[in-house]
């Protein structure tokens, strides 16, 4: 029962508000980098109806600022072999340990790093009266499954904090592809973060890090977690300790299964811009719309002036 139960989550698990939803199917974009040279890459995940990740796609088209924008190249993730970096935040606070989740939060997580690329890299931050992060990131998968296992659950919940921090070390970690997963079974508790909820879901969205979010059984702060995954592009995953395994699984497909497009910008375009990416799938489009930031386009060099002719 438990295991069907985790399986008809996994199915039905809500795309962030991020995400533009339609019959059919979705689109999401859920990370994108200005290139510096008329182009900008973007990442996205095509879904079907049933919330299951698409493999396989091709034809992105493209808009910015409402003017066609031409899709110069697109690749799949799992083809192109683009590496990754993985923030894992874990919750260890005391609640962990009482509900017993711990265990289970260890088994699904170490399972996850497995499934990470030879390329990938990953760090694990536990967070409870405050925010662990001397973690190094690497590829080596028996070092995470260290990190993950010495996890030990105390304390109070500096969940604010966590968030801001993470979203500050995935965007330093100079890889191609970010992504947070963080899981929590509570709310900020015990007055120990230095940020306050709206600091934390700024310092979230400005970094352009897509959060994949656990939130464990009924006392977690929905509103402030389901928040997190809309503003970074990322999704929210409601959970019982039984569903862990195949939450994570879940998260892993999505990353494996993602596409990356590199755009040519239109002429003059700079500043705030709506991107717009569709596809279609099984006749039907699916369209995706997140918000650009665009550094001002290189002005152009002066010509240069003409020798002075000499006297006869």
């Amino acid at each position: 029962m438990r295991r069907a139960l985790a399986l008809l989550l996994v199915a039905l698990i809500s795309l962030s508000r991020a995400a533009l939803a339609q019959e059919g199917g979705s689109l999401a974009v859920v990370e994108w980098r200005d290139n510096g040279d008329g182009t900008l890459t973007a990442v996205v995940a095509v879904f079907d109806a049933a919330e299951r990740p698409l493999a396989g796609l091709a034809g992105f088209r493209a808009t910015v600022a409402g003017q066609t924008a031409e899709v110069a190249s697109e690749r799949a993730i799992v083809d192109a072999r683009i590496p990754l970096s993985v923030v894992l935040t874990v919750d260890t606070s005391g609640s962990m340990g009482e509900s017993g989740a711990m265990a289970q939060a260890k088994a699904a997580a170490t399972s996850f790093t497995a499934q990470l690329a030879p390329q990938d890299i990953a760090k694990v931050i536990p967070f409870a009266d405050g925010v662990f992060t001397g973690n190094p990131f690497t590829v080596d998968h028996a070092q995470l499954a260290a990190q993950i296992d010495a996890l030990t659950p105390a304390g109070n919940t500096a969940l604010y904090d966590a968030v801001r921090v993470s979203a500050y070390v995935a965007g330093t970690s100079g890889a191609a592809r970010h992504a947070v997963v963080l899981l929590s079974d509570g709310q900020d508790f015990g007055g120990l973060s230095a940020s306050t909820r709206d600091e934390a879901l700024a310092a979230a969205a400005g970094v352009g890090v897509p959060f994949f979010v656990i939130g464990l059984g009924g006392e977690v702060d929905r509103a402030f977690l389901e928040d997190v995954a809309a503003v970074t592009h990322g999704r929210y995953f409601p959970a019982e300790q039984a569903d862990l395994p195949a939450v994570y699984a879940a998260i892993s497909e999505v990353l494996r299964n993602e596409y990356e497009l590199v755009i040519r910008l239109p002429e003059g375009v700079a500043g705030q811009a709506d991107l717009a990416v569709s596809v279609d799938v099984a006749g039907v489009t699916l369209t995706g719309v997140t918000t650009l930031s665009l550094a001002a386009p290189p002005a152009s060099p002066a010509p240069a002036a003409s020798p002075t002719p000499g006297a006869a």
